[in-house]
């Protein structure tokens, strides 16, 4: 039912500064799953999924009612598929008070985790501007993850253009240039503009492009090999390497298998718990990285500034670092 029913949200109702109700809501745009739609026990709509203009005006309709009876309601948007996900929320966010967790909530917690690492390594909040970030996974959260690491370098002194310059996005086919047709309007602003690297391997962005994070948003578990850590170690002292997918079956890779093929020298946070690990005797932290809820301010027309936000949140995620 999950796999068809890709519109989930939380309504929490908004009095004061506390969450006084929450009201989960799940919206049937149909689904394009035949085993479905012929299962005998599905109880979903038996239509294929709404798309193009009819989406939207459904979705309008939708926040036009919930805003008009609840006008401080915040609205959560919770796994919308990645075609959706960022234009909703570009949608809404100036006049509505709406949070998607994928790209907000990931965005923020990877952002702090970032602030943390380069502390750990005694480093600068400010020298996230000379990081070098491969990202494995293009989705919402991936993306949403990519801007906002890129606000961040902005906000400490980068030009735009040259904060993306500092990022390579790998999907399913590989480093995505702008030698591709079929890139997403999200995406396409971080697409590399070097033609002979189109489409290149994992590991060979790794070795080309030298970077100093590997981040992976892209539910395939065990991406991440011995050979790809192994050339982060070589690249960099100590990489930081996320494997944020989740569940733990989902993870690029594990706490223990970062700290063997990196030779205990890299900074490790999940998106699922993971043991801490050991090299040579000495034992590793292994933090966590997931989702957090990006409160909003006693105003409920604006949020916290995230950025804010992260900066602070880096102080615990990696304390023994």
């Amino acid at each position: 039912l999950s796999l068809s029913l890709s519109l989930s949200l939380s309504l929490c109702f908004l009095k004061t500064k506390i969450k006084k109700r929450v009201l989960p809501i799940v919206i049937d745009v149909g689904t394009d799953n035949a085993d479905l739609l012929n299962h005998p026990l599905y109880f979903g709509l038996r239509r294929p999924r709404l798309e193009g203009d009819a989406y939207f005006e459904m979705l309008d309709e939708f926040m036009r009612a919930v805003l008009a009876r609840y006008p401080n309601v915040l609205i959560q948007f919770e796994d919308f598929s990645s075609k959706h996900a960022q234009t909703l929320l570009d949608r809404y966010r100036d006049h509505h008070l709406v949070f998607n967790d994928d790209i907000q909530g990931t965005a923020t917690t990877v952002l702090s985790g970032v602030y943390g690492a380069l502390a750990a390594k005694g480093e600068r909040a400010e020298d996230i501007r000379n990081q070098k970030i491969v990202v494995a996974g293009a989705g919402s959260a991936g993306m949403g993850v990519v801007q906002f690491l890129c606000k961040a370098m902005v906000k400490h002194g980068l030009t735009e253009q040259e904060a993306r310059d500092n990022f390579c996005i790998l999907d399913a086919d590989g480093l995505i240039t702008t030698a591709r047709e079929d890139v997403s309007d999200f995406v396409l602003p971080f697409a590399r503009r070097e033609a002979e690297l189109a489409d290149a391997s994992l590991l060979d962005t790794i070795c080309h492009f030298k970077p100093s994070i590997l981040i992976g948003l892209s539910t395939v578990g065990g991406l991440f090999t011995s050979e790809h850590l192994g050339a982060m170690a070589e690249n960099c002292d100590r990489p930081l390497v996320m494997p944020l997918s989740n569940p733990t079956s989902r993870l690029e890779c594990t706490a223990e298998q970062c700290a063997q093929w990196t030779r205990g020298r890299a900074i490790f946070a999940a998106g699922s718990p993971q043991p801490d690990a050991s090299f040579n005797g000495r034992e590793i932290a292994s933090s966590q990285a997931n989702n957090m809820y990006a409160t909003h301010r006693p105003n409920p027309d604006r949020f916290c500034d995230p950025l804010s936000l992260s900066f602070s949140l880096s102080l615990s995620l990696f304390p023994h670092a």
